[in-house]
């Protein structure tokens, strides 16, 4: 165990430095922001505890429950997904560099709403693998770095992605939720979670043998790329990792019941349980030189990051049950409009202008409300009326004095449609006539 954190570390990836292979991990505590950081497994400080983090932070304030990160093949550079504002009234998920020579971070996109990205394993090539999200359904995108880093070291400002860095690989339309995408060692394969009908499987992306798959531009409308399951059955089964020599493909599952960290032979077709705990094991990240596996290991007081040794004569064999359907996806582009990257969806759908009036009405609650002051108890109402998208925001709490036989109000107008905010209130007090009736 290499943490004990008591609350939540995840996404381990390893990274070579000139003093040995070290592992990068996200953390989050109820005490600071999330962060990424750099561990050494041959620490003798290990395990790492919550006194530690104020000297570990590498990467802070990596908000969002995906920000998913991964590491250039040459160690240089960090991408990573954060959860950021966007216009205002929305909080998407983007990518963001992080330059460990410099120690700088860069905002790559705006709007884009990716998340895992995955570095290409050549040295030499700048592309990344991602998952993006349109109208609640993920598709598979590779974007080209080459470019931005170019203009990133002649210029002083940080170029944002552009359509034109952007391939689709995947065309799903039907709510499909993709996960965690990983480059083979050569380059030629992606693994990948997919949730799909009501299952999630780990699927391979196997690119067209005629293409090359490191040069976006020859991926186009007429390319085919093979997507296939590796499992089709009730199990969950998730974050796949490739081992150094692309034989074996990791993941975790929870066919035995509790999750556990399995391989897959892909030469002879064969499946394995690699670790056998109790409460959980996620994430496996395997080692460069193999030798090693890092993984999240589920505890009473949270998900701490854990080391192994890989002994294949250790596992078990399972039962493998090969699919009998195979599935296929053509490669379609999206058209992708505006600097801002607001992604167009291919539809039947009618759209039209947003009106906010359409919506205001009916208010969005009604709730009964007390107001206690010196002298005097009010009894009545609280309501409000907002467009759907929250743009405008009218607040009203009604109440009788019973004491003073007086009616208060408060009212509140929003404006969020632009900056600056609006905000008007009114407030007051009326007595009402009384008359005290004798018999």
């Amino acid at each position: 165990q290499l943490t004990k954190y008591n609350y939540w570390v995840d996404y381990p990836h390893w990274i070579s430095t000139p003093n040995g292979d070290r592992i990068a991990v996200r953390v989050s505590t109820p005490h600071y922001y999330p962060f990424i950081q750099i561990i050494d497994p041959l620490s003798p400080s290990l395990p790492l505890t919550s006194l530690a983090i104020k000297n570990q932070p590498l990467i802070k304030r990596v908000y969002g429950r995906d920000s998913s990160f991964d590491i250039s093949a040459d160690g240089s550079k960090i991408i990573y997904s954060k959860l950021s504002n966007y216009e205002q009234f929305y909080k998407f998920y983007d990518l963001y560099l992080y330059d460990l020579k410099v120690e700088k971070e860069m905002r790559l996109s705006e709007g884009l709403r990716a998340r895992d990205p995955d570095w290409s394993p050549e040295p030499e090539n700048s592309q990344i693998v991602a998952v993006i999200n349109e109208s609640g359904t993920n598709n598979l995108i590779l974007i080209n770095l080459n470019s931005i880093l170019n203009q990133i070291t002649s210029s002083l400002t940080t170029p944002h992605i552009t359509k034109e860095d952007i391939t689709y690989l995947t065309d799903f339309r039907d709510d499909t939720q993709l996960y965690q995408p990983s480059w083979s060692p050569k380059g030629d394969m992606i693994a990948l979670s997919a949730w799909r009908q009501g299952y999630q499987d780990i699927y391979i992306l196997n690119l067209d043998s005629n293409l090359n798959p490191n040069n976006s531009n020859n991926l186009n409308n007429n390319s085919t790329l093979s997507l296939r399951p590796i499992f089709q059955d009730q199990y969950n089964d998730l974050s796949p990792c490739w081992s150094s020599d692309g034989q074996y493909l990791f993941f975790s599952s929870d066919r035995t019941g509790i999750y556990n960290i399995f391989a897959f032979s892909l030469l002879d077709k064969k499946l394995y349980q690699v670790t056998n705990v109790l409460g959980g094991a996620f994430q496996p990240a395997l080692s460069p030189d193999g030798r090693k596996l890092a993984f999240i290991e589920y505890h009473a007081t949270g998900y701490e990051l854990h080391l192994m040794k890989v002994d294949p004569n250790q596992w078990t064999e399972i039962e493998y049950i090969e699919p009998q359907i195979i599935t296929g996806q053509q490669v379609n582009r999206h058209t992708i409009q505006s600097k801002n990257l607001k992604i167009s969806s291919n539809n039947n759908y009618p759209i039209y202008p947003y009106n906010s009036l359409t919506s205001l009405w009916p208010p969005t609650y009604w709730i009964p409300a007390i107001q206690i002051t010196e002298n005097d108890l009010g009894i009545g109402f609280s309501t409000k009326a907002e467009d759907i998208l929250g743009f405008y925001s009218l607040p009203l709490t009604i109440t009788y004095g019973i004491l003073n036989k007086n009616l208060n109000y408060h009212l509140n107008y929003y404006n969020y449609n632009h900056f600056p905010i609006i905000h008007f209130y009114f407030s007051g007090n009326t007595t009402l006539p009384y008359q005290n009736r004798k018999n």
